[in-house]
């Protein structure tokens, strides 16, 4: 299981409006470009327009932390990294009160790249079966919003994040995990109807894998709630209802059982 493409357009569509950055370079910048070139081809052949920039993008990863430190450190400036933030005055406020600190400087909006850089390479590992690196990249993007002092801990991406991760967690065959950051990822600040329904599919092949049958059918229940054109949720309650013919017990160890088709 993985994230449909329309995440990644979704999530690329809300772009924010930036001021125009300094002109001495900084880490952010040599990350978007990356990012910008992941776009085209993304845009063009799907995820597996990835795959000729998986070593780009590790390498940008690998620099996030040091990137979101670097907004702190510039004399009488601070640079606002923010992810899209629906709290966004606050971060401003608080920015503009670092700057004060700083020397009174001025507070400057960027975009921060490394969210959505953590999510294309998650996706595409997961997409290609490297669920062990999938949760490499995805667990050092959620690591963004943990670290002390970033300016934007609810931005939007995180949600898209730790599902991709709950995604891994399932092809690792890890349920219990899976079931653990699906219950963190509800809790978020920044969880829409649409990403609450992927959420619930989730927990919901994860429960069916462990076999709480009961549990995984409401899940699947709950999500067509959100979402009422998921076939996803139809056809694996579909297959729920086969087991159970099946003479499937709720204490887990499935029987082989092939999944239904795809459709109506």
């Amino acid at each position: 299981m993985r994230l449909l493409a329309f995440a990644f357009v979704a999530a690329l569509s809300c772009s924010l409006s930036f001021q125009a950055r300094a002109a001495d370079p900084h880490p952010w910048e040599s990350a978007q470009t990356v990012l910008d070139a992941v776009n085209v081809d993304f845009s063009a052949k799907g995820i597996m327009g990835v795959a000729s920039h998986v070593d780009d993008l590790e390498h940008a990863l690998a620099g996030a932390k040091d990137a979101v430190l670097a907004t702190r450190q510039a004399s009488g400036t601070v640079f606002l990294l923010t992810d899209h933030d629906t709290d966004l005055f606050k971060s401003v406020i608080a920015a503009t009160a670092l700057a004060g600190k700083n020397g009174g400087g001025q507070v400057v909006s960027v975009a921060n790249p490394y969210p959505m850089i953590s999510l294309y390479l998650g996706s595409y590992y997961n997409e290609v079966g490297k669920f062990e690196d999938a949760a490499r990249v995805l667990d050092a993007g959620l690591a963004i919003y943990e670290m002390d002092g970033y300016i934007s801990p609810t931005g939007e991406h995180r949600s898209w994040l730790m599902l991709e991760r709950a995604s891994s967690s399932n092809g690792e065959k890890r349920f219990d995990e899976t079931l653990a950051i699906i219950d963190r990822g509800l809790v978020l600040p920044v969880v829409s109807d649409q990403i609450r329904a992927h959420f619930l599919r989730n927990r919901g092949f994860a429960l069916t894998e462990l076999g709480r049958l009961d549990d995984a059918e409401q899940a699947y229940n709950d999500s067509l709630k959100l979402d009422p054109s998921s076939d996803t949720a139809r056809n694996e309650l579909r297959y729920i209802a086969r087991l159970r013919a099946s003479g499937q017990k709720e204490t887990g160890g499935l029987k082989p059982l092939a999944k239904p088709a795809t459709g109506p």
